[in-house]
């Protein structure tokens, strides 16, 4: 995707995330799920279970909190090098906006930089 859309993949990546991750929230909490924080667990479990990685969350509070990927899919076979976690941080986002309506969402760890985990804190925008 990168050797034909060049920089304008990370914003393929990111929007369609984005999508995935609002469609998420919806789908959970037509479900059943209401509160954030069953909300988040149940976001955490799915993404296990479709074999995508592992995500914890923690330090959740009024404001935000953390979201850490471990083993995310895109990453198994070969880091790139490229700054490709536009889909995971678009998964994300668009999953709190759903609950939060605006949120921010920055990567402050990332494995593409050595870490063991990409690393995202998501802060709860004015509403």
């Amino acid at each position: 995707m990168w050797e034909v859309f060049g920089s304008g993949a990370y914003t393929i990546l990111l929007t369609a995330g984005k999508h995935l991750g609002k469609r998420l929230a919806v789908s959970l909490k037509e479900k059943g799920f209401e509160s954030d924080r069953a909300l988040v667990e149940a976001f955490a479990s799915f993404v296990t279970e479709a074999g995508w990685g592992r995500i914890v969350a923690e330090k959740m509070t009024e404001k935000g909190l953390t979201i850490k990927v471990y083993n995310f899919a895109l990453y198994r076979e070969e880091i790139s090098g490229r700054r490709d976690c536009a889909l995971i941080k678009g998964i994300i986002s668009g999953f709190f906006s759903a609950l939060w309506k605006k949120v921010s969402c920055s990567e402050i760890r990332c494995v593409l930089d050595g870490d063991e985990c990409c690393e995202f804190k998501v802060e709860r925008g004015n509403v």
